[in-house]
């Protein structure tokens, strides 16, 4: 797939996207500044030359200028217009960070896997840490503003998919050790399918331009060659 089908299939260009919600680009970029709405994934800059939210400037083949959103965003923009009518123009961004976090935070109380894979986040009784989960919340949130998110997760239009993204890479990391486990025993390699085929669910095929760099090449493919799978 060339970079630009990648870009179609997947995003939409900020002229498009602000005529999609039936608005100018200057309200749909004063969206963003208060944190209404996650940001673009992706600036094409010419037709040679793209820069990520996560891999920062890469080479690409006959791109398109302009600036690539997430389709996703589109799920953001309903949930901000139901705020609209709420709160004033300058709070509106707040309370739905607000609303995120506090649903981040929620979310991941309820599952037993987090204790395991994020181990960082408890005391030595297995209770979070109240103020580094708000911390956790807080950079996940900053994350999906940032449009992020729009690189790396399949659908990331709500708190629990992003979640999810964040357990699959967490947990092939540490089956995989990182990328650099060299020999696996037979139920490694049971573990590590598990984990393969989630992430394989959540994570994004990423583009000719990221995929070099990616947590799918690194901890999938690389390690599903290793095993001859």
């Amino acid at each position: 797939m060339s970079f630009m089908s990648y870009m179609n299939e997947f995003f939409i260009e900020e002229n498009r996207l602000a005529l999609t919600f039936k608005i100018s680009r200057s309200q749909l970029l004063r969206y963003i500044e208060t944190g209404a709405i996650p940001n673009y994934s992706y600036h094409i800059i010419n037709c040679n030359l793209v820069e990520t939210t996560v891999f920062g400037k890469l080479k690409i083949d006959q791109g398109i200028p302009g600036k690539y959103y997430s389709k996703s965003v589109q799920h953001w923009f309903t949930k901000a217009l139901k705020v609209i009518e709420l709160y004033p123009t300058d709070q509106i961004g707040e309370q739905l960070q607000n609303e995120f976090q506090l649903e981040y935070s929620q979310h991941i109380k309820q599952l037993l896997q987090f204790k395991q894979l994020f181990p960082e986040l408890f005391d030595d009784k297995g209770i979070f840490i109240e103020s580094l989960l708000k911390k956790k919340a807080a950079q996940t949130c900053s994350e999906h503003l940032s449009g992020a998110y729009g690189v790396c997760v399949v659908n990331p239009n709500s708190v629990s998919a992003i979640i999810e993204k964040q357990i699959a890479v967490r947990r092939l990391t540490s089956v995989t050790e990182n990328g650099n486990k060299q020999k696996f025993s037979d139920q490694q390699q049971t573990e590590f399918l598990r984990a393969a085929e989630r992430f394989d669910q959540v994570a994004m095929p990423f583009s000719p331009a990221d995929y070099p760099h990616s947590s799918r090449r690194r901890l999938l493919d690389d390690i599903r060659a290793r095993l001859d799978y």
